[in-house]
């Protein structure tokens, strides 16, 4: 995690499962009140650890894999690849250019209406 002004405030591994779902929330929380005003940036959509944050409402951007390589040639030539240096990478691209990228929101299921035909009889489920 970084603050306004680029400067790392704390840097963990989490796993991707409830424990580091419940760690993640729990280390916003403590950093600021209101931990849905903190974006997450993530590269993939598709995980435990996603469907946990939108389950939880909290916001994340689903950065594109070929877009954060762009950033990374664009801020260094010669860096060399690391977990540590991507999430500090992602945190970046969301600080410069939070409003070029959209937040996933929690998915609102609608009732899906359901027929069930007999002889005679028409019933309606949601």
């Amino acid at each position: 995690m970084i603050d306004d002004h680029g400067h790392l405030i704390t840097h963990t591994r989490l796993p991707d499962n409830p424990e580091g779902l419940a760690r993640l929330l729990a280390a916003l929380a403590a950093i600021r009140r209101n931990r849905r005003s903190i974006p997450i940036g993530i590269e993939t959509g598709r995980s435990l650890m996603v469907a946990g944050l939108l389950k939880a409402g909290q916001p994340n951007v689903v950065l594109n894999p070929t877009q954060v390589a762009n950033y990374r040639s664009r801020l260094a030539a010669q860096r060399k690849k690391s977990d540590r240096g991507d999430a500090h990478l992602l945190a970046h691209v969301l600080r410069v250019d939070r409003s070029t990228h959209r937040a996933q929101t929690p998915r609102r299921r609608r009732p899906r209406l359901r027929t069930h035909r007999g002889p005679g009889r028409v019933a309606y489920t949601s």
